[in-house]
């Protein structure tokens, strides 16, 4: 509770549960618009998300070339690339049904703005504790990211089946990446000193 108590931390774990919720959410979304809207096959289907997947592992070891400082304000930029690119989608598909080629290229740069959020918020998380709280973050970090992939999964594909309308998901997807880019933004103006270590005579008393 001592790190969820610091700024720079809750905030930045929060766009990481709104990004991680629009990660696994568009993977069923487009499986769901291709087959069931498009009557495309599944092999079809699974080849479009490639690309979104293969750009986030592609982010992580270019920023590793990066300063700290650079890797921070890529996780803010990549959530922002994430934005553009499902605005992007929301526009092919208001205007014709993308070819599973074009959508598997938008998907692929809004992947690489995905993967620079993800080191990016690594990037934070790292520089505002000490080493010895590693594990704690890296639980928060891990958990977060993956109750938010619940919750995208279930409301990105409620909001689908519901409008059956892709243009309507890219469209809230877009706006979900604008409000972790703020989430964001306010995670990198916190204190980036270490949390204090507890006092000695806490474990004494628990202990006894």
């Amino acid at each position: 509770m001592e790190l969820l108590g610091r700024r720079s931390i809750s905030w930045t774990l929060a766009a990481a549960a709104v990004t991680g919720a629009i990660y696994f959410g568009i993977l069923l979304v487009v499986a769901i618009y291709l087959q069931q809207g498009r009557g495309a096959s599944a092999a079809e289907s699974g080849l479009v998300m490639v690309p979104w997947v293969a750009a986030f592992g592609v982010a992580g070891p270019l920023l590793g070339r990066f300063s700290p400082r650079h890797r921070q304000l890529a996780g803010l930029a990549g959530t922002l690339l994430v934005a553009a690119g499902f605005a992007v989608v929301a526009l092919l598909a208001a205007y014709g049904q993308p070819s599973s080629w074009v959508l598997a290229l938008v998907l692929g740069i809004a992947g690489l703005g995905y993967g620079g959020t993800f080191a990016g918020t690594i990037a934070v998380l790292t520089d505002t504790v000490d080493t010895r709280y590693a594990a704690d973050v890296s639980g928060l970090f891990n958990t977060i990211v993956r109750v938010g992939g619940v919750f995208g999964v279930a409301v990105f594909t409620t909001t689908y089946t519901a409008t059956s309308s892709f243009v309507v998901v890219a469209v809230v997807m877009a706006a979900s990446a604008l409000v972790a880019a703020g989430l964001a933004a306010v995670g990198l103006t916190g204190p980036r000193q270490a949390v204090a270590e507890p006092a000695a005579g806490r474990h004494d008393r628990v202990g006894a």
